[in-house]
């Protein structure tokens, strides 16, 4: 008894079917995430802050010339910085790091607490830089945005590897 009916030729359509369907959903769904990318912060797809208070330590950064030269970077950037931490990332490695994290208008600057044990304040300060530069020129949207049109071909080509492939039911 053949439980299967459909043929190579009705399989080929569906797949096809259902490639176009996902296409049709995934791009909006990107094109959403971008606008609220634009709209929300360069990093409200990319680090939320409910996740990260999940996994580290944060410990507001004493007042002092680091704290100051920090805020006198970020101000003539309009960059709304609320606050200014440092995270417990020695517990998991060795890496020294600082992001910009934060929704709308209330964004935080963290600084692993192993870069403010490695280097001086003028190199911390040169890492912040970086990161605002980063905000400053909109450098996530744009990568989201072209991540989202090559996102597609390789989608495709995906789905024809699971979809397409010869199928031991046919």
């Amino acid at each position: 008894m053949i439980l299967i009916k459909q043929t190579l030729g009705l399989f080929i359509v569906d797949k096809i079917k259902g490639i176009l369907i996902t296409t049709s959903l995934v791009l909006p769904l990107f094109s959403a995430l971008t606008s609220l990318n634009r709209w929300g912060g360069d990093t409200v797809i990319f680090t939320s802050v409910f996740i990260m208070l999940l996994v580290n330590k944060f410990t507001p950064l004493k007042k002092g010339s680091l704290k100051t030269r920090i805020e006198s970077l970020a101000s003539p950037l309009n960059f709304p910085l609320t606050n200014l931490f440092v995270c417990d990332g020695s517990k998991r490695s060795s890496h020294s790091n600082a992001y910009l994290q934060g929704f709308f208008n209330s964004k935080r600057i963290v600084i692993y607490d192993i870069l403010l044990n490695q280097v001086n304040d003028d190199e911390v300060l040169a890492v912040l830089g970086h990161e605002l530069g980063h905000w400053k020129c909109g450098t996530q949207c744009k990568v989201l945005s072209f991540n989202k049109f090559t996102l597609l071909p390789y989608s495709i080509r995906l789905a024809g590897i699971l979809f397409l492939a010869p199928s031991p039911l046919l």
